[in-house]
């Protein structure tokens, strides 16, 4: 008796064991291509480290201000938006927190990043590909792989 409780068991079980796994093929293709489109939109952003942090400032202009620096004319139609990243020191001395900006154009973004070597050594400029809660996958799938 106990061996066809068991048999019957195991047969509900089955096609919820089978469609746990296709939810979870299906998850991780989705989680590919939510990366793939992560990384694909931040391919128009910048991160600018080391330019001073004032109380009350824009942003906005002081990466105009920056990209004056370096021969890139630009004004604030330019740039759709800019902040600071992280939490607010307050303690002096502290390094300036980065400032991630959105340019309209990828042409200006390039530009911007091509003429960075005309910075002074306390600024740089960097693409916006690192973040601490984007996963870096060592065996990552190719985008082919999704769709089969």
């Amino acid at each position: 008796m106990l061996k066809g409780i068991s048999q019957i068991v195991r047969k509900a079980i089955a096609p919820l064991e089978k469609r746990i796994d296709e939810l979870e093929i299906q998850l991780s293709k989705l989680q590919i291509a939510f990366d793939d489109l992560s990384t694909y939109n931040r391919r128009i952003n910048l991160r600018f480290y080391g330019v001073a942090e004032y109380t009350g400032e824009d942003t906005d202009q002081l990466i105009i201000d920056t990209c004056a620096k370096i021969d890139i004319d630009i004004n604030k139609e330019d740039i759709s938006v800019s902040h600071r990243i992280g939490e607010m020191n307050n303690s002096m001395g502290q390094r300036p927190r980065a400032i991630i900006v959105r340019f309209l154009r990828y042409r200006t973004r390039q530009m911007t990043l091509r003429n960075k070597k005309k910075l002074e050594r306390d600024i740089s400029i960097n693409d916006d590909f690192i973040n601490e809660g984007f996963p870096q996958l060592v065996l990552k799938p190719t985008r082919f792989d999704i769709y089969q």
